[in-house]
């Protein structure tokens, strides 16, 4: 990989970061040497102390190229580059027993995220937003602002994902929960 291509992926990491940040009030860093740190199950491209959120549930796995068009998402995994993040992110998920994130882009283009279907599902049926399932997996693609809008920590304490201590400001609706 060349400097500028390891660049555009860096500072896409650090946007990526920032907005999970801002939008869930949690502290994220990039992973040390992309994604293959690996201590403490703390893989992936995006990382929480596993100290401080001990039942973080999420691998993330972050993506900028251009080798990819919204397209492939009706295509076989042949011809997918997306597919082809998607799979080795859940790979990688299971070996630490966590749940893929992947979240993807292009020059021009939007953010996305592929997760699975249940996170969506999880909400449904208080918000309305636009998703595409993809029924070989059971997963969904969503504008990554979307989705950071309507799946909140909240959602992942009352599905019992997490604990209420777990994200900072939550502590006094952990009584609630």
């Amino acid at each position: 990989m060349g400097k500028k291509s390891k660049d555009k992926g860096s500072a896409f990491e650090r946007t990526v970061r920032t907005m999970f940040c801002k939008a869930w009030d949690i502290e994220m860093e990039r992973s040390p040497r992309s994604g293959g740190w690996g201590k403490m199950g703390t893989r992936g491209d995006l990382i929480v102390d596993p100290l401080k959120y001990p039942y973080w549930p999420f691998f993330i796995e972050c993506k900028n190229q251009q080798a990819w068009d919204i397209t492939h998402l009706f295509q076989g995994t042949e011809k997918s580059k997306v597919v082809e993040w998607w799979e080795k992110a859940k790979r990688q998920a299971a070996e630490d027993d966590k749940t893929p994130l992947l979240v993807f882009t292009k020059k021009y283009s939007p953010i996305f995220v592929r997760c699975n279907f249940w996170l969506l599902e999880s909400c449904a049926s208080t918000l309305w937003f636009p998703y595409l399932y993809l029924a070989e997996d059971d997963s969904a693609v969503v504008l990554f602002e979307e989705f950071l809008g309507f799946w909140k920590p909240e959602i992942a304490i009352e599905l019992k994902l997490l604990q209420p201590t777990q994200f900072r400001g939550m502590e006094k609706d952990a009584k609630k929960v």
